[in-house]
């Protein structure tokens, strides 16, 4: 059964909302398969503006980062990864923090 507010989303295997590009929110994937971390934390992996965490995004498609060029929205609640790359991204941040 579909819910009413979810009858034109597109979602993940996850169950994550994708937008019409293919991009689903940090902060969801963040919280759903990373164990609820921290989204502030979890940017600091991709935007590189705190050179204590190692830049884990190579190679994946991202939107809205704010980077050190001023590229982006600024916030990190607006950042965004592409569907296709949520499974690697996922295995590089388990990775990085020792999970299994």
């Amino acid at each position: 059964m579909v819910r009413e507010n979810e009858t034109n989303k597109n979602f993940t295997k996850e169950g994550l909302v994708y937008d019409e590009e293919g991009f689903v929110k940090l902060a969801d994937i963040a919280y759903r398969l990373l164990g609820g971390r921290d989204t502030e934390y979890i940017s600091r992996l991709v935007d590189k503006l705190d050179s204590e965490y190692e830049f884990l995004g190579e190679g994946l498609n991202f939107k809205n980062v704010f980077d050190k060029n001023g590229t982006g929205t600024g916030s990190y609640h607006d950042y965004m990864l592409h569907k296709d790359d949520i499974e690697e991204f996922v295995k590089r941040v388990k990775d990085y923090y020792g999970e299994v």
